[in-house]
């Protein structure tokens, strides 16, 4: 995996989008901007203890009450938008505290055979594996390990994540060689220019995983970097191995860091090989 095991333990949780800079600064590179905000971003143990604890409230909330909220639902539409399969073999990249397989088990019933590899932080794969694994659900810290367990891939999924990885093509061109039947990429920031930008996102720390702030956690703001990528350039990666079934326009979450940047997702099919 080289430095993709660097650049994941900085930090691809379930990410906030209330930005809340008027004049947002720019920079060069992923660790200029991360040192500017501490050299911590996502990578703060907090943080994992926050996420791992508002999974936790989730999952059992859906075990218990059995009402999915409405905005859980897009992985639903990359799941119902696939082949019927017997069985269902998912590589979720940024996919927290397993969140994500608490909504297709939910969705799908306890007698659905589901294997659901996350690919996450050091940190967040450690606590994570304590606490949610088993019953399918599996952490990984690589791309790699997280593929080569599940042996067959029928979808990558990734929501809200590329955008906060120190280089978002690098993270997709390793999602597209691991060749899943079907690609889902969805929440996911870029640039409507055809460029790249680096700047600061700032968020509160409620604003992160899902559901209440948990008791014992004290609000505060909180600052990590993201990246937009140049919206053109990823559709051009994506398209060299697959082909784009459908977009989706999810919206301009990102007004006040600047006026191209919006959020898109795709659905895509593997694409024949070329004779």
């Amino acid at each position: 995996m080289g430095r993709f095991a660097n650049f994941i333990s900085k930090g691809i949780f379930r990410k906030a989008l209330s930005p809340a800079s008027a004049s947002p600064a720019s920079f060069q590179t992923y660790d200029d901007a991360l040192a500017s905000c501490g050299g911590k971003g996502y990578g703060a143990e907090k943080l994992v203890h926050l996420i791992v604890e508002r999974n936790l409230a989730f999952r059992d909330n859906l075990k218990s009450v059995r009402t999915i909220p409405m905005d859980s639902l897009r992985v639903m539409i990359g799941i119902g938008s696939m082949s019927p399969l017997a069985k269902l073999r998912v590589l979720d990249f940024g996919g927290a505290g397993g969140n994500h397989y608490s909504v297709v088990r939910t969705a799908l019933g306890a007698d659905r055979d589901i294997r659901w590899n996350v690919v996450e932080t050091e940190p967040m794969v450690r606590a994570a594996n304590k606490r949610f694994a088993g019953e399918g659900l599996k952490f990984f810290e690589s791309i790699g390990q997280a593929a080569s367990d599940l042996g067959q891939v029928d979808l990558v999924f990734t929501s809200g994540a590329l955008q906060y990885t120190p280089d978002p093509v690098v993270s997709l061109s390793m999602l597209l060689e691991v060749e899943a039947k079907y690609l889902f990429v969805t929440r996911t920031a870029f640039n409507i220019l055809d460029k790249k930008a680096i700047t600061l996102q700032t968020s509160r720390l409620s604003d992160n995983g899902p559901g209440p702030l948990p008791a014992g956690f004290v609000d505060q703001e909180i600052q990590y970097p993201v990246t937009f990528e140049s919206k053109a350039a990823v559709e051009r990666l994506i398209r060299q191995r697959y082909s784009i079934r459908f977009a989706i326009e999810e919206g301009p979450a990102y007004r006040r860091l600047g006026p191209h940047f919006h959020m898109y997702g795709y659905f895509c099919e593997l694409a024949e090989p070329k004779i």
